[in-house]
């Protein structure tokens, strides 16, 4: 009865961490804490003596060992939870630090390209490659059809053709003429210009692409992507500067449907590349209040170790439902990127960053862990 109530305990201590963990950007999840199915209790022990004196049964003996190894165990568990909560909450949710591996942060709105093997030779694979899934109507919008197998030595396509379906409606887009070859792969490229949008409603758009081989077979791929309307632009952003522990980013908005405003978008070192920060910020947009500030805390900076200039770039910029029933709104940037101009160190101030609340949850995980 006693085992159960500890495991009870520890199953509890893992819904409170739950409960007391906060809500950021995808960054923090590769840092969550074990699965508590990695404490696991062992029932084989050393069969007890032949003679055994006292009045405690042997099971008791047994149980007690049980309940100290579980608790030693989950008590483990919470100095790991609470140390990587301790690195976690160090820097603001508006500024994480940016790491080569987060793959969704460096690819916003990223579209994922499935390949198909062909009916007629399932040596011959095809996918077709968008440069995003949520498009822009304002945009023109980057295409590539990529077939690959052995079988390329022997058959090849010949005409690589592009349709929009929408509604149930095929519409020829365009002839795909660009090729690119690499080992066992041939890469077909071309534009959809943006004017094909125009009698599009915003919904997902079925993408289809015939292809025409030297072998006198055909084969159809498709892809899904999302068409949307632009409510907000970025038009600009004005120069840099420090506020406190802070490097502040003024920009410049053209708003077309006022409202809530996500923006994202990621800071890199101009020099080396290297990321540095995943930049996340909301604010009031309107066509007369068209301005916001995204801001990084020096704490970012400095555990990078770069003092600028930078790059801002990988936008991504959503609007707020204003209420039940409404859709999610997005918007794009003008430029691919900007340059923003860097600072020494020394023209920060030195506090770290602090947040009351999550520091009440970091005490609270150590005094389980028995740290405090």
């Amino acid at each position: 009865m006693k085992i159960n109530k500890v495991i009870l305990c520890s199953i509890s201590t893992v819904v409170l961490v739950g409960v007391f963990w906060p809500k950021e950007s995808s960054t923090e999840q590769s840092t969550q804490q074990k699965p508590v199915k990695n404490v696991v209790v062992n029932t084989s022990v050393a069969a007890p003596p032949t003679s055994v004196t006292g009045s405690q049964p042997f099971k008791l003996v047994k149980a007690v060992n049980q309940d100290s190894w579980v608790s030693d165990g989950v008590r483990l568990q919470m100095v790991d939870v609470s140390q990587t909560y301790q690195e976690n909450i160090r820097y603001p949710k508006y500024s994480k630090p940016l790491h080569k591996n987060d793959w969704n942060l460096l690819n916003p709105r990223a579209f994922v390209p499935t390949s198909m093997s062909l009916d007629f030779n399932e040596d011959l694979s095809a996918a077709i490659v968008l440069s995003e899934y949520i498009v822009s109507r304002d945009e023109n919008l980057s295409v590539s059809v990529q077939v690959s197998g052995e079988a390329l030595n022997n058959v090849t396509p010949e005409f690589v053709s592009v349709y929009l379906s929408d509604k149930g409606k095929q519409t020829k887009a365009l002839e795909l003429s660009s090729v690119v070859s690499s080992e066992g792969m041939l890469t077909y490229s071309g534009s959809l210009d943006k004017a094909l949008f125009s009698d599009i409603e915003n919904s997902e758009v079925i993408l289809i692409a015939e292809l025409e081989f030297n072998n006198d077979e055909q084969a159809k791929v498709s892809a899904v992507f999302k068409l949307m309307g632009t409510d907000a632009t970025l038009t600009s952003i004005s120069d840099s500067f420090v506020e406190g522990a802070h490097l502040m980013i003024p920009t410049s908005f053209d708003v077309s449907n006022p409202g809530y405003y996500r923006v994202e978008a990621n800071l890199f070192d101009k020099k080396s590349q290297e990321p540095i920060s995943h930049l996340n910020s909301a604010f009031l947009l309107t066509k007369r209040e068209n301005t916001g500030l995204l801001k990084i805390h020096a704490s970012t900076l400095r555990s990078k170790g770069f003092e600028g200039p930078y790059i801002l770039t990988d936008f991504n910029i959503t609007r707020r439902p204003a209420k039940p029933g409404d859709k999610t709104g997005y918007g794009r940037s003008e430029e691919e990127s900007f340059t923003v101009e860097g600072f020494d160190f020394s023209l920060y101030s030195q506090e770290d960053y602090v947040d009351p609340k999550n520091q009440q949850r970091l005490e609270f995980l150590q005094k389980m862990a028995g740290i405090r």
